[in-house]
């Protein structure tokens, strides 16, 4: 039993920080002397460095683990960014003070299934865009007819994309911010809801509203502007078979996926 005297409170660490600590005391001088020593095999835990701004890093690590290995010669001496520790220290040994740590693997496997079903999405939304909008025959050489530019009709048709995207950008979020509890219980994480609104996530969301709209819609919106007026006003379907294979290889490509 040994008794310790607070000196400081600081508060608690960020639930999803990779150091979470009920408490920090020193290391005892009399631990160091006795059991440390000369003991270099010995393995506390992870040690933090604060670097000179443009040091050499590997050639650090290696003057360190020539340091360390003329007292044992097992032992290599690593430095990692911050930013890498949560998922990048999977075959790190002793890392026993890594909080809920997480293979980058798994990280990037999910990354990869999210864009795979982002490109599904896509795919189907063309689909339905040009089926949608093979129908519009006589509205689109209506407003020709009324002076309507190609670009004009351009802009209208990536608006109704866009205010789509959009609708389903806000969905997603909101399903996103109910789920997020089952997910934490499910995988034992500990993100809260706000993380869903901070400024590099909104970022991301205004990249994936723009780039949806671009991906999903400038391909119809084209299509359908620059359809011959005489065939819109005529036909009541826009397009000829002609146009479908593009349809056909897109259904393709969401299937493979």
């Amino acid at each position: 039993f040994k008794s310790y005297v607070v000196s400081h409170v600081i508060k608690d660490l960020p639930a999803n920080s990779h150091m979470q600590a009920d408490a920090l005391v020193p290391v005892p001088a009399e631990f160091e002397k006795s059991f440390s020593g000369d003991n270099y095999g010995i393995l506390l835990g992870p040690t933090y460095l604060r670097l000179r701004s443009g040091a050499d890093i590997k050639t650090l690590e290696e003057k360190l683990t020539k340091t360390i290995q003329t007292k044992n010669k097992w032992i290599d001496m690593r430095l990692q960014p911050v930013s890498d520790l949560h998922a990048g220290s999977t075959q790190i040994s002793y890392d026993y003070f890594n909080h809920n740590k997480i293979d980058v693997k798994y990280i990037s496997l999910f990354i990869i299934i999210a864009i795979a079903i982002f490109i599904i999405a896509c795919c189907n939304f063309i689909n339905l865009t040009i089926a949608i909008a093979a129908y519009r025959g006589k509205e689109i050489g209506v407003k020709r007819i009324a002076g309507a530019s190609r670009s004009q009709l351009v802009i209208q048709l990536l608006a109704e994309a866009f205010l789509s995207v959009l609708m389903a950008l806000m969905l997603g979020i909101v399903l996103a911010h109910f789920s997020l509890p089952l997910l934490n219980k499910l995988l034992g994480r500990s993100m809260p809801e706000s993380d869903l609104y901070q400024w590099p996530v909104l970022a991301a969301y205004g990249s994936v509203l723009l780039i949806a709209t671009i991906l999903a819609g400038i391909y119809p919106a084209i299509l359908i502007a620059y359809t011959k007026v005489n065939l819109s006003i005529k036909s009541k379907v826009l397009f000829t078979s002609s146009r479908s294979s593009v349809r056909n290889l897109l259904a393709t490509g969401q299937f493979a996926i």
